[in-house]
């Protein structure tokens, strides 16, 4: 049990490596365009930023659904 806490608390802590690098350097390099309405006021309901939270839900739901469909739980565990 504790070496399955140890292996959670590292992928937590490596999330929010590959999330603030990801933000960084993609959401603020070239894919500004997509990114750049977040950190302005309008009156939209929705902005391009958005497309993000679809992209990672999608990758989420595929590594979920494959994993859990092949028997591949360390798959379904990673989305």
């Amino acid at each position: 049990m504790l070496v399955d806490f140890v292996i959670l608390l590292a992928a937590a802590l490596g999330m929010e490596g590959v999330a603030w690098a990801l933000h960084k350097y993609v959401m603020h390099g070239f894919l500004w365009v997509l990114h750049e309405d977040h950190h302005r006021t309008h009156g939209r309901r929705f902005q391009k930023n958005d497309l993000f939270a679809l992209f990672f839900a999608g990758l989420s739901f595929g590594l979920i659904y494959g994993g859990l469909s092949r028997g591949q739980g360390l798959v379904a565990a990673a989305g």
